[in-house]
């Protein structure tokens, strides 16, 4: 005789969202169905074609509604296609359209409220990229609801008595950042110390030709020669100890200046090239590309010779070499990692500076056969008013901007403008709108793991680390950035 187990073992329904969401789309299909019928029998007609309007956005191929509106299959094709021009009808009675539009909102209030339950019931298996898009179909249909509003983590930025004004976790975080970053950048320069005369080192002295070092400035760990007026040369040393104090808190790392770093300015030609033929620093490679550059690391060396034709470049310069160096100090970061060094680079040079003119860039690799809108491309990243990142928004925008895989796995050199364009936007995204603690993870996943100045772990894909930061496979993070991009704008 068997024996039956004391407790028959329960069956557990497996919840499965995409058909929650098949029978939540199917409930209110029925319901647009209802209202189209009532529309239609009290004349509101313009009511009952937005019935069916709102039927086809929740079911594409619905038969009925689609007929209603004009449209007939096309038989070799199986598209719908509308043979005439629509034209929307009139609504016959004022009082049923209105009656019709508070029954369209009861009808919508009930499908975000089965919605947010299908997703509420499968919060620990739904795809986050999925949550959000089903998240905001729903707030294109009913903008108003605060609940569809709250499910995308969404907070409210208008203050009592206003009109309601909401934004997306990332670009609130993003406007309460760049406020908190501002108000770090002036008191971090408040507090330097003021630089000071420092005595001039062997290798230094007499070089001869057109170099005369009319300014020789320390501050902190850092020292400043340079050719041209000392007031100059005092604000350059004073943006380069800015950089330094604001690094750690833009990238992580702890990994700071070394004590006697020198930057040599040289502000003319004659400079240049007297220093470039007699110091000692200045080593064979520097010497084979010192024309191809504007500003270079000497030798192995953390100082820094810095040349180019123009004030604000030579400053922009000063300051993008210190990233640079920063990156791979902290994080063993080299230009193979293109999007990361001349990204981040540009991105807090213009903090600090409001300039981005120093980057590697393939001209090559820019297209210029395809006609006067790679041309203007080029050019308008190089106007100093030039916004770059609404000209990476707009090139996301008008689908123009390179498959971001391949940006990705650029160095440096190889970088096009629209490369760099989308790499700054990349890295604005990772500092303003996610934060230096995901920054620093960001950087070290990508760098690796190093013990004595040897990577001992390899880093990770830029591909995968940015698809779990953005929380969204490859081809989405284009769509993710350029909508934060817009609301940024909008709101900032």
């Amino acid at each position: 005789v068997s024996s039956l187990p004391a407790r028959l073992p329960i069956a557990v329904p497996v919840r499965d969202y995409a058909a929650d969401k098949r029978s939540a789309l199917a409930a209110a299909v029925v319901d647009a169905e209802g209202l189209a019928k009532w529309c239609q029998k009290n004349k509101a007609f313009l009511e009952r074609d937005r019935a069916y309007e709102l039927i086809l956005r929740l079911q594409p191929d619905h038969k009925d509604a689609r007929k209603a509106l004009g449209f007939s299959k096309d038989k070799k094709t199986g598209e719908w296609i509308r043979k005439r021009e629509y034209r929307e009808p009139r609504n016959q009675k004022a009082s049923s359209a209105l009656e019709a539009v508070e029954l369209r909102g009861k009808l919508l209030s009930a499908h975000v409220e089965r919605m947010l339950a299908a997703i509420e019931a499968n919060a620990d298996s739904i795809d986050p990229s999925t949550k959000r898009d089903d998240l905001k179909a729903l707030l294109a249909e009913w903008p108003d609801d605060e609940r569809v509003r709250l499910a995308l983590g969404q907070v409210r930025l208008s203050a009592d008595g206003e009109p309601d004004r909401w934004a997306s976790p990332l670009a609130a975080r993003t406007l309460s950042a760049r406020a908190e970053m501002r108000e770090l950048r002036e008191s971090l320069r408040a507090s330097l110390p003021t630089p000071k005369p420092t005595e001039l080192l062997d290798h230094e002295k007499d070089l001869g030709g057109d170099l005369e070092w009319k300014a020789a400035l320390e501050a902190g760990p850092l020292r400043l020669l340079s050719s041209g007026s000392e007031d100059v040369a005092a604000s350059v040393l004073g943006d380069l100890q800015l950089m330094w104090a604001y690094l750690p808190t833009a990238l992580g790392g702890t990994t700071g200046a070394t004590d006697g770093a020198t930057s040599y300015l040289l502000t003319s030609g004659g400079a240049a090239d007297a220093f470039r033929e007699r110091c000692s620093l200045v080593g064979e490679d520097n010497k084979a590309f010192w024309d191809q550059n504007i500003g270079t690391f000497l030798g192995q060396t953390v100082h820094t010779a810095l040349y180019s034709r123009t004030a604000p470049a030579r400053r922009d310069m000063a300051l993008r070499l210190p990233v640079t160096l920063y990156l791979f100090q902290n994080y063993g970061i080299r230009s193979d990692r293109g999007w990361v060094v001349e990204g981040f680079g540009l991105m807090l040079v213009h903090q600090i500076a409001g300039t981005r003119l120093s980057y590697s860039r393939h001209t090559a690799g820019d297209d210029v056969s395809q006609g006067t809108d790679e041309r203007d491309f080029q050019d308008r990243i190089k106007r100093g008013d030039a916004d770059w990142l609404e000209l990476g928004r707009q090139t996301m925008k008008d689908g123009k901007a390179p498959n971001l895989s391949f940006v990705l796995g650029k160095n440096s050199g190889a970088m096009t403008s629209r490369d760099l364009v989308m790499a700054n936007a990349l890295a604005a995204f990772l500092i303003e709108a996610k934060g230096p603690e995901v920054t620093e993870s960001v950087l070290r996943r990508i760098g690796g793991q190093w013990e004595g100045g040897k990577r001992v772990v390899e880093g990770e894909s830029s591909v995968k680390v940015l698809e779990d930061v953005f929380e969204a496979p490859l081809p989405k993070i284009y769509e993710i950035l350029e909508e934060w991009l817009t609301e940024i704008k909008q709101k900032g």
